[in-house]
């Protein structure tokens, strides 16, 4: 009955042991840590080429992180007028609340405005950087010894001009502006809490330790097995292109059950790689709704009681409930984006690792150039071997 369920689980997990290199997680094999500052660098020297634009873009996110906080504060005041309108906590008067239900209608479209157009930047910015990436790897392949052909399968070279590169392309379309727009709506949040009550600001940092623990530890182990969904991508890319190409030897040599074992194996490994690593980075929307939620519960409680002996308003607390999920949910939204950028710097490092190849010289120092061929061509003291371990 519960096979269906308990199936997948029974994938082996890839093993890994915990480096002495700021604690992440590497194969055994691995002999040094991924190095996401010089990734990240040269990912935004192609960025920076847009100077102009992408300035406009941070503006537009600016502007609308900005909106976002303000429209729930104008939410809150517009509670408290309405009660104080009615009655119902003070004497009664005027309609002052509906200016502020227009202001808050204002808000939000110019919100929405904002947001479009930032996106809209952002895509063609984000699809002008790949195309230049592209145009360079695909450049610097034709530059390139052939030895550097000859120890890697085509299929893996191409999936870094397609696999890899998409990988980056996504990320530069939303999860870049997402991840900032996310930092600069926590510290506004921050702020208006802390003017509004430091007692409900510290209760709302209770689940704080609690993502940060939890995100540790997601977060150590989906990196090193989304590099391994990359490698094992590209290795079962460049086999299904050496053996479709290759098929008219295959069928003279009878091959085919050898070809469809090996195909199983490195699709196993993809499979096991890629299960495990959508699997727990999985937990994190799971992890975050319900700190969120218990967030939510504590503020309600304690503000709830606040509001009955009088300290607070009951606009503050609305006010609050909302910044406290904007609060979490700009936590949530860099837990979601983490893992499309991890994938991103494993892909962007494995084009840079191409593009970083020494290209093959025109000629070599001490070459004679010849004036005159006679075509008597001998070879004297030439050797030939291959490397003893062929690099990827």
């Amino acid at each position: 009955m519960f096979k269906s369920f308990t199936e997948p689980f029974r994938h082996p997990k890839p093993k890994f042991e915990l480096g002495e290199n700021k604690g992440l997680f590497h194969r055994k094999t691995t002999t040094k840590a991924k190095n996401w500052s010089a990734t990240l660098k040269r990912i935004w020297s192609y960025l920076a080429r847009r100077k102009g634009k992408l300035s406009l873009v941070l503006l537009m996110v600016m502007l609308s992180s900005g909106l976002g906080l303000l429209g729930p504060y104008l939410l809150g005041i517009a509670v408290d007028e309405f009660l104080q309108d009615a009655g119902i906590t003070g004497n009664a008067g005027g309609s002052a609340w509906i200016y502020f239900l227009i202001g808050l209608a204002f808000v939000y479209v110019l919100q929405a405005l904002t947001t479009w157009l930032h996106n809209i930047w952002m895509i063609g910015i984000a699809q002008e950087t790949v195309y230049r990436m592209r145009m360079d790897l695909f450049s610097h392949l034709h530059r390139l010894p052939i030895p550097f052909f000859g120890k890697r399968q085509q299929g893996e070279i191409m999936s870094r001009l397609t696999n890899d590169i998409e990988n980056v392309s996504s990320t530069l379309n939303s999860s870049a502006i997402q991840i900032f727009s996310s930092v600069l709506t926590l510290a506004g949040t921050l702020s208006v809490m802390l003017w509004l009550s430091p007692l409900l600001t510290l209760l709302t940092f209770i689940v704080v330790p609690l993502m940060a623990l939890g995100m540790r530890w997601i977060t150590r182990r989906t990196g090193p097995l989304f590099k391994e969904r990359q490698r094992n991508l590209g290795e079962l890319n460049g086999f299904i292109e050496e053996t479709l190409s290759g098929q008219r030897i295959i069928k003279a040599f009878s091959q085919e059950e050898r070809v469809v074992r090996e195909f199983e194996e490195r699709n196993a490994k993809i499979r096991m790689s890629g299960f495990w690593a959508q699997t727990i980075s999985g937990f994190i929307p799971k992890l975050m709704n319900g700190l969120n939620n218990l967030s939510f519960a504590i503020v309600a409680g304690i503000g709830g009681i606040m509001a009955i002996q009088g300290y607070i308003t009951i606009g503050v607390i609305i006010i609050f409930e909302s910044y406290a999920r904007q609060f979490t949910r700009p936590l949530n939204d860099l837990a979601n984006q983490w893992n499309t950028l991890l994938s991103a710097i494993a892909g962007a490092e494995r084009v840079f690792e191409v593009l970083d190849e020494e290209v093959e010289a025109k000629d070599e120092g001490a070459a004679v150039k010849l004036d005159r061929v006679e075509g008597a061509v001998s070879f004297k003291d030439v050797s030939f071997s291959y490397e003893k371990t062929a690099i990827r």
